[in-house]
């Protein structure tokens, strides 16, 4: 129980002061770190980024990472300081006010909810309170613990970017070793994005092939239970087993990481985000309301651009 208590409190405070010196004059390294970072969580779309707050008295940055949230990730908070005529960024890595806000909520509140079920004169549900108490305070803190697991490496993470913009010295050596990590990427484990695209396409393929033999279109529930649809002819089950093998194919190109692949990829998006607005516009009813379809048609265009650009950038993944 100290453990946790300890652990607990180490996370409230956040790591031990950290400081990273500049190469260069105070308002340099302010407008280096600025433009090695981004000021909004919302523009970074396809790749991890560092985002946040870069002034000469106050930095607060965060790694983020497209399509990923942790509200107990480390933020570095700190400031520039001149000190013995070189430049310093002093700070430490935190978790966010909120994410503390919200531990003092729930440890809080729990303790409190335990405390009084002790000190309640001849209660019999003492001893249920206590263990349920128990069991939340036990999930606050294996949940903290996840949290703190996903986000092991950002604070790593945000001190290489901090030192490649402001070392004059770590920045050559990046360059220098800019040819080295695309040919590198290719050597070793796959990346997580390429095994993640791999699965996805092959049960996509499966769940096709196996709903084209099966003879089942789809299926789905409503209030009077389960509604299964089958497959009207001979054909569209023929066409269901060539997406499906297509699909297939494309899962095992992704996974070999070849460039076709990544090309079929990204018309397969297109041909997706076309096929949505034909589908949108042919499903008008007798009641048609323009404005409602231009909304879908436009929102429906939105998301096929916002995957299109993400598919766009994984082609650092992908052979030549």
């Amino acid at each position: 129980m100290l453990f946790v208590i300890q652990w607990i409190r180490d996370l409230w405070l956040g790591s031990a002061p950290v400081e990273f010196e500049s190469s260069y004059g105070l308002s340099e390294s302010v407008e280096r770190l600025k433009a090695a970072t981004r000021r909004f969580v919302f523009s970074v779309l396809t790749r991890q980024e560092a985002v946040g707050v870069v002034k000469e008295e106050r930095v607060s940055l965060q790694r983020v990472i497209p399509m990923v949230g942790n509200a107990f990730k480390p933020f570095l908070r700190g400031r520039f300081i001149v000190r013995d005529g070189k430049v310093f960024l002093i700070g430490r890595f935190t978790v966010h006010p909120f994410a503390k806000l919200f531990m003092a909520f729930w440890f809080g509140g729990v303790g409190c909810f335990m405390l009084l079920a002790l000190l309640e004169h001849n209660s019999k549900n003492a001893p249920l309170a206590v263990l349920v108490g128990g069991g939340m305070l036990a999930t606050g803190a294996a949940f903290l613990w996840f949290c703190k697991w996903l986000a092991r490496n950002d604070a790593a993470w945000l001190s290489d970017v901090i030192r490649r913009a402001l070392s004059a010295k770590a920045f050559a050596e990046f360059q220098r070793s800019g040819t080295i990590t695309r040919s590198a990427s290719f050597v070793g484990r796959r990346p997580t994005v390429i095994l993640a695209v791999t699965g996805a396409l092959a049960l996509m393929g499966l769940i096709s092939v196996l709903g084209a033999i099966s003879g089942i279109q789809s299926a789905h529930t409503d209030p009077q239970g389960l509604v299964v649809r089958y497959f009207s002819d001979e054909r569209s089950r023929l066409v269901a087993v060539g997406y499906g093998a297509a699909m297939l194919v494309l899962a095992f190109g992704v996974y070999r990481r070849w460039l076709l692949a990544w090309r079929a990829g990204l018309i397969l998006l297109v041909c997706g985000g076309i096929y949505f607005v034909l589908t949108v516009l042919a499903a008008n009813g007798p009641h048609f309301d323009y404005r409602l379809t231009i909304f879908v048609c436009v929102a429906g265009l939105v998301v096929t651009m916002f995957w299109l650009r993400w598919w766009h950038a994984q082609r650092i993944h992908f052979h030549e």
